[in-house]
């Protein structure tokens, strides 16, 4: 990506040793990178673990996620938190909903029976690693509120203040308390108002804000202020109107100053300006394609800089490294 413009591919893997079906990555102390494989083996069938790799994206070392202490059916590695300072690695575990034979993520969105995750695997543990030898130390369950909304541990991250949470695709948001100690526990900390199919999406943390898309109740950017664990109260709410349903993925920039935000089943890209000192969320009108009346690119078109491609459905999308001109 030296050149963004001609972007060129260094190296592609689908499997690394014994793993398969790569899904989140997080930059080591080494350079090297640490990644979270779904499965192992043939096919979308056995649960994977952990990967060190390269920057080439060759194979250094791996370990196997799956635990005496969780069904072996629910032991998916999804996503990580590299705590470097701590030696620990803090792992969610979901499995994606695709169908029990594998499919490309482009044959599993036009499956009219594809969900994000899993409807029949219902995780609700978090894992922690000790990041130099990458061994399993301690398994947690999320304790359950009485609405299921500990199902499908989603993404880990950490505030400014060192502490560290774990948000569920079911709308629940735990600390993780003690996660450098033998003895980590798990505390319920905030619950989306609920309904049936509510559903949240990744976050950013930015100071101490956990940043989040929630389609709990409405189509909404969620600020919320943990300064106190105690406490926690929402900053702000940025209401989406229906042309941007299920806001699913968001990043922050390097200054904490914007997110950019796609979804999980539309064809847009939105840009979301947020104020590091009180968390409050507003939406960058001026980010829209030309002469459109409302702001966002819109992906859904045939003609691109490449060619008639067709619709695309934008998905993970990160800020690059160079200074907003």
């Amino acid at each position: 990506m030296k050149d963004p413009l001609a972007p060129r591919v260094a190296n592609s893997f689908t499997t690394r040793g014994p793993y398969g079906f790569p899904h989140s990555y997080a930059r080591l102390p080494n350079g090297n990178v640490l990644a979270t494989f779904q499965t192992s083996g043939e096919g979308y069938r056995e649960p994977g673990g952990l990967v060190e790799l390269t920057d080439e994206g060759e194979f250094v070392r791996g370990v196997s996620g799956v635990s005496p202490d969780v069904p072996r059916n629910e032991t998916w590695t999804y996503s990580l938190l590299v705590l470097a300072d701590l030696d620990r690695v803090v792992v969610t575990n979901t499995r994606m909903g695709l169908v029990s034979e594998w499919k490309s993520m482009m044959q599993a969105a036009m499956d009219t029976s594809h969900h994000h995750v899993s409807q029949e695997v219902k995780s609700s543990h978090v894992q922690i690693f000790r990041l130099s030898d990458l061994a399993l130390l301690h398994t947690l369950r999320l304790p359950d509120n009485g609405s299921g909304q500990n199902a499908w541990t989603a993404e880990p991250r950490r505030l400014a203040n060192g502490d560290v949470y774990v948000n569920t695709f079911s709308c629940g948001l735990f600390r993780i308390v003690g996660v450098g100690s033998d003895a980590p526990s798990v505390t319920p900390t905030f619950f989306s108002p609920h309904k049936e199919g509510s559903y949240c999406g990744v976050p950013v943390t930015i100071g101490n804000y956990w940043i989040q898309p929630s389609l709990a109740t409405e189509r909404v950017i969620v600020s919320l202020n943990l300064s106190d664990p105690a406490k926690p109260r929402e900053a702000s709410r940025l209401v989406l109107d229906s042309a941007f349903a299920g806001p699913h993925w968001i990043a922050a920039d390097v200054a904490g100053s914007r997110i950019v935000v796609t979804s999980d089943e539309g064809a847009w890209v939105l840009i979301a300006n947020v104020d590091a000192k009180t968390g409050a969320l507003s939406l960058d009108e001026d980010f829209r394609d030309a002469g459109a009346t409302r702001p966002g690119l819109n992906f859904d078109r045939v003609e691109w800089p490449h060619g008639a491609a067709g619709r695309a459905m934008p998905h993970g999308a990160v800020f690059g490294a160079r200074a907003r001109r």
